[in-house]
């Protein structure tokens, strides 16, 4: 009886031990990554850089990954905390399609966003942040789309966002107000530009090319834009300015930047009124400059090929610079709303002649 006993409280010990290792290894599990994979995303981000991108959890992967012939890719990275595995954090990956003309506002950047320097293309913002895929990556175009191939550039986008519950994601354009977080925009970008080397390797649609030597610093802080010299460029004026209740502010990119671009504010709109960009970035311009209407002839007295109101590609020296602008209105407002002049209607062609007795080449607009 004494031996059944012992059999007995031996087999209960066991499984006592069983339960207890399975119940360790399912909080394992559940709580740290001791079971999770290594790399992310078809291989292409660490689990170190997503963990440092989004902090404390559990990381968990879902999506696709690009493959031969299609850089097609949506992935999600998310951070759980928790025996319910709650997600606190994720970030999602994606390529879209670069429209052009007006790349310059569908890949939306700002002068409070960073810029990766000295590869792609690229900018982010806290939370946010997008950088150009190696040449030649194209999103297949499906039969009936309403975006005619023509207007396709050369590369098309990768798009990262980051949510943090329980702060709702905010709008693009409050996320690059945010206090530049140095540290934060630095992940972002890491595992953003890695995934776009990726889907180029995968894809095989292109040389991915270095990724970005490094972050560059965003724009100044907002200030007074100054009459006849608009975003520091002596010529430029946006206008009167007489009777404003609001002065006009502006924000310009960091000096060095590869995209350089201001943004006019006239206290009315979050965004800014007008927002020039002007870049000598190859890789930026391929993916812009295969659409017809951009290479189109200006007429008699201009430089360069486009649009009188821009977009324009013009050779500036021993570059070849993208010229745009972009309006949200044509009115310079005041706090109030109300309409206080509108802004020239020949301020692409002063823009223009700006940017090039800057950089010291031919006037680009008629005189």
């Amino acid at each position: 009886m004494t031996m059944a006993l012992s059999r007995r409280r031996t087999a209960w010990i066991a499984l006592a031990a069983v339960l207890a290792v399975s119940a360790g290894a399912l909080l394992a599990w559940r709580l740290t990554n001791v079971f999770g994979p290594d790399r992310l995303c078809g291989g292409a981000v660490s689990r170190a850089d997503a963990q440092q991108l989004l902090g404390a959890g559990r990381i968990t992967e879902s999506g696709s990954t690009a493959r031969a012939g299609d850089p097609t890719v949506s992935c999600t990275i998310t951070a759980r905390t928790g025996l319910g595995g709650t997600a606190r954090a994720h970030v999602t990956l994606r390529t879209e399609r670069a429209v052009s003309p007006g790349i310059d506002q569908q890949v939306r950047t700002v002068p409070q966003m960073s810029q990766l320097e000295g590869g792609r293309p690229g900018a982010f913002s806290n939370r946010t942040g997008w950088v150009l895929l190696p040449a030649g990556c194209v999103l297949p175009v499906p039969a009936k789309d309403p975006l005619p191939l023509k207007s396709r550039g050369d590369a098309d986008v990768l798009w990262a966002d980051v949510w943090f519950s329980p702060d709702d994601v905010l709008p693009e354009k409050r996320r690059a107000e945010e206090q530049p977080d140095t540290a934060a925009r630095t992940a972002l970008a890491r595992v953003a530009d890695g995934l776009a080397a990726a889907v180029g390797r995968q894809a095989g649609c292109g040389d991915a090319g270095p990724a970005g030597d490094r972050l560059g610093d965003p724009g100044g802080d907002a200030r007074a834009s100054e009459d006849g010299k608009a975003c520091g460029l002596p010529g430029l004026g946006l206008g009167s300015t007489a009777g404003r209740t609001t002065p006009l502010r502006e924000r310009v990119s960091s000096e060095g930047a590869p995209v350089w671009i201001c943004g006019v504010d006239d206290g009315h709109l979050v965004s800014p009124v007008v927002s020039f960009t002007v870049t000598a970035d190859q890789a930026w311009i391929g993916a812009a400059a295969l659409d017809t209407d951009l290479r189109a002839a200006l007429p008699a007295g201009w430089r360069g090929t486009g649009d009188t109101d821009g977009p324009i590609l013009v050779p500036c020296g021993k570059d070849t610079l993208y010229l745009g602008v972009s309006y949200l209105d044509s009115a310079l407002r005041d706090g109030r709303g109300e309409a206080r002049s509108e802004l020239p209607k020949d301020l692409f062609a002063r823009f223009a002649d700006a940017v090039a007795a800057q950089r010291g080449c031919e006037p680009i607009a008629p005189r």
